[in-house]
């Protein structure tokens, strides 16, 4: 698989982007990312989580740009779809236990689900 900067797809580079945006914004500004999908932290380890989820995305974004430095680049990419989908189960969860508002459960969702879809759509169909 050939993922030099050049050659990678918009998906793949869109999901890089959105990693980069997502990871910046949760580990540098956590309340106001929380506060953006209307979900409350003052009172809550979610500032916590949300570094955490800004240090994660940061990270699997680093590594989506040397995809190259994988033997298996397919694999790591499947990963990520897999991380994004179990996000996207975790909110719904959440929504319906009520531990997250419906906004913020809704919110989070779609964004679990657009980064499932862009990574699915950024895996290359087997040789």
């Amino acid at each position: 698989m050939n993922t030099s900067q050049n050659e990678r797809s918009v998906p793949l580079k869109a999901l890089i982007a959105a990693r980069i945006f997502a990871g910046s914004v949760h580990l540098l500004t956590p309340r106001w990312a929380s506060n953006l999908i209307d979900m409350p932290a003052t009172g809550t380890p979610g500032i916590v989580y949300a570094r955490m989820f800004g240090v994660r995305n940061l990270l699997l974004a680093a590594a989506l740009t040397r995809l190259d430095r994988f033997d298996n680049p397919r694999r790591f990419l499947a990963v990520n779809v897999l991380i994004d989908a179990v996000d996207a189960v975790a909110f719904v969860a959440a929504g319906q236990r009520k531990d997250i508002g419906p906004k913020a459960a809704a919110i989070g969702t779609a964004i679990a689900v657009s980064a499932t879809a862009l990574g699915a759509l950024a895996t290359p169909p087997r040789p």
